[in-house]
């Protein structure tokens, strides 16, 4: 037992300890957003309850401003990311025991543990700062629950859901996982305890999930009309409708399903990665690549004595229907809605890495008491592609040019002044890095005004900017394109414009020589302002 404990230890010191050596800098711009809307909400605000998961921002809220006494100079985004960082490697210590108490075996539970937390997309969003990570977390938690318990107390596994939930709306596919379990439960006693238990656990976490939508559409918000809830709570189902074909659904799904696992481009190492480091790297690549063919062929060749498919236990196999239904359910969700996303199917890599496991135990015979070397060699061939062209170019703010940018912007915006027509994610992101800038939408119908303001911010000595979005709408309109050429002169620009990216900010000022009333223009102000 002891022995164990230490083993676990160094796994998740391990684990840890590389998530914080090399956390990325490729952040996901939602997380930026939520970075945004916790750091600007002043008490409950419409920007802190997204209905896809409803309390995320919420809870960073209120972990952020409790922490923020002790810590002033902390940013929401890095608190968030730790906080992803620390459930991370809490998932990587559940799923651990789980493997130990269904397989029974150190060398699969370790390595199939590592395999679950180097993984491409759950190590890269480990230490982002975004909402998968904590919502499986509370998945995995329930699972335990389940595992562990003869008679698992249904209130407590309901409350855990409804949290995972509540965190991401796409955790109610784990509803019919917890409904197998109670009906084939060994130890139940005919369909009327089945019955009253599944009451009990649908209770507690589609009432708690219920009543959270309703007090934040009816006290936070204080709006009345129900139709208008329940579009919001499914809002984003028909955008991201997805389904083509069956043959479509199934190719994107087994596409996903390897990109969970492998991640990164060669073109990010050859441009991040430094010259000696990158070809220490490929020697170590080639030479565990080399090991792990060397192991799959003595293992194919010892398969005739090692692999057998003995009969059905159920007392040992009953967990297979339980991850088949867990795998099942999210993955035919799936394939109809968000069908090339990888990282909503991290909501099922612990049921395939926990299922992996059972297979491996279950057919491998391991009667000598040798292991194959083929799952270490695995493991450790995709941790080192994944390391290598996604994971150490990414900890780099260089390998994403709208951070990279942003960060810089610092040398010269201070107290700037940018205006813009559509806040998008680059937008975001150039906002959050540039805490000390004022962004305001620009106002189109009263030129007047807008030229009195780039007035007075000059007479203030501070520098006013319009974006890419802005521009884009002055040069739809040719009016505003005369007004725009006759009364304000560009100065510089800043930004980037390649296949991938339009990022652009033009340093302005209104020409003072000339007549600056446009009060015969009247323009309409387009819908998206």
């Amino acid at each position: 037992m002891l022995k164990d404990r230490r083993l676990e230890l160094c796994l998740l010191f391990l684990i840890l300890l590389v998530y914080c050596l090399f956390p990325t800098r490729n952040h996901y711009w939602d997380g930026i957003g939520f970075a945004l809307a916790i750091e600007e909400s002043h008490g409950l605000t419409y920007a802190l309850f997204n209905p896809n998961h409803l309390f995320y921002n919420f809870f960073g809220y209120s972990i952020y401003h409790s922490v923020r006494w002790l810590l002033p100079e902390l940013r929401a985004l890095s608190m968030l990311s730790a906080l992803s960082i620390g459930l991370s490697v809490g998932s990587a210590y559940l799923l651990f025991s789980m493997l130990m108490r269904s397989v029974g075996d150190r060398y699969i539970s370790v390595w199939l543990t590592l395999l679950f937390a180097f993984s491409a997309t759950w190590w890269k969003f480990s230490t982002d700062a975004n909402v998968y990570v904590p919502s499986v977390f509370f998945l995995l938690l329930a699972a335990c629950k389940l595992q562990t318990q003869p008679k698992p107390n249904w209130v407590s596994i309901g409350m855990i859901h409804a949290v995972s939930m509540l965190l991401h709306q796409i955790a109610v596919f784990f509803f019919p996982v917890v409904v197998v379990v109670i009906f084939c439960d060994p130890l139940r006693r005919g369909l009327k305890p089945a019955w009253r238990n599944a009451l009990v656990y649908t209770s507690v976490a589609s009432g708690i999930v219920i009543l959270a939508y309703c007090w934040v559409w009816f006290r936070v918000f204080r709006w009345t009309n129900v139709r208008a809830l329940v579009s919001w709570v499914l809002s984003n189902g028909r955008e991201e409708f997805a389904f083509v074909s069956v043959v479509r659904s199934i190719w994107e799904t087994l596409r996903s399903t390897v990109r969970i696992f492998f991640g990164g481009r060669f073109s990010l190492a050859l441009t991040h990665v430094e010259v000696p480091f990158l070809v220490i790297l490929a020697i170590l690549l080639v030479c565990s690549i080399s090991l792990l063919s060397f192991t799959v062929w003595d293992a194919f060749k010892r398969s005739a004595t090692l692999w057998k498919f003995p009969a059905w236990d159920r007392s040992r196999d009953g967990m297979i229907p339980v991850l088949l239904t867990w795998i099942g359910s999210f993955a035919a969700f799936l394939s109809l809605w968000l069908t090339g996303y990888p990282y909503y199917r991290l909501f099922y890599l612990p049921a395939l890495i926990l299922l992996l496991g059972l297979l491996l135990k279950r057919h491998w015979n391991s009667f000598t008491g040798e292991h194959s070397f083929v799952l270490a060699s695995f493991v450790v061939v995709m941790i080192l592609i994944n390391f290598t062209f996604l994971i150490y170019p990414y900890s780099k703010t260089e390998a994403t040019p709208p951070v990279h940018l942003a960060i810089k912007a610092n040398e010269i915006w201070h107290d700037d002044v940018i205006y813009f027509s559509n806040f998008n994610c680059d937008n975001w992101i150039f906002r959050y890095f540039n805490k000390g800038t004022t962004w305001r939408p620009v106002t189109l119908k009263d030129l007047q005004a807008l030229t009195d303001e780039l007035k007075y911010l000059k007479s203030q000595g501070r520098k006013t900017w319009i974006d890419a979005t802005a521009l884009d709408q002055i040069s739809e309109s040719e009016e505003l394109s005369e007004w725009f050429a006759r009364r304000i002169q560009p100065l510089q620009s800043y930004g980037l414009a390649d296949r991938k990216h339009r990022i652009q900010f033009s340093l302005i000022t209104p020409r003072l020589s000339l007549e600056t009333n446009p009060a015969n223009v009247n323009l309409r102000q387009p819908d998206s302002q």
